[in-house]
């Protein structure tokens, strides 16, 4: 009798290591795990970076702006009117200051799938589904650094539940 559930032994390991992945393939965004796997986890980390440094850098300009306070207050405003409230200021403006790359980054992954949603002129079809997986995997990315960051608060940040209801 065959075991249905039986999960192969080499499905982490993928019958080898990532290193033979080529570079066309990831250019392509192939379609093999191994290949999707290895960019969704290189864009997470990306991702993850970015957003850090974008926060500590826009920190940094909206600290000098008097009109910092009044951000602040439409940001609470606007959340709260949807069921929101992280507590304090400070959490507050981290979950502010969080909305600009999440923007910029939601776009960028959208406009990737532009071309294969309304054929560009110029673009092959084969590049526009290119574009349209990078655009998928970086959602993807968004998602995979998301949930690395709750797993970590949840361990090492007394805050969590306050960031996270």
């Amino acid at each position: 009798m065959q075991r249905y559930l039986e999960v192969p032994v080499d499905l982490f390991t993928m019958g080898g290591n990532l290193s033979n992945v080529k570079v066309s393939d990831l250019l392509a965004a192939k379609e093999d795990f191994k290949t999707q796997l290895l960019l969704a986890v290189t864009m997470a980390v990306f991702v993850k970076i970015f957003f850090n440094f974008s926060v500590v850098h826009l920190r940094r300009i909206v600290d000098s702006k008097p009109w910092k306070e009044q951000f602040l207050r439409l940001t609470k405003r606007t959340y709260k009117s949807i069921g929101v409230d992280y507590g304090s200021d400070e959490i507050w403006y981290e979950a502010a200051l969080v909305q600009f790359p999440l923007v910029l980054h939601h776009l960028i992954g959208g406009l990737l799938c532009v071309p294969a949603v309304f054929g560009i002129t110029g673009i092959s079809e084969e590049t526009a589904y290119a574009l349209a997986r990078h655009g998928a995997l970086f959602e993807t990315a968004f998602e995979l650094q998301d949930i690395g960051t709750r797993v970590y608060q949840y361990f090492y940040d007394k805050d969590f539940v306050k960031k996270n209801t």
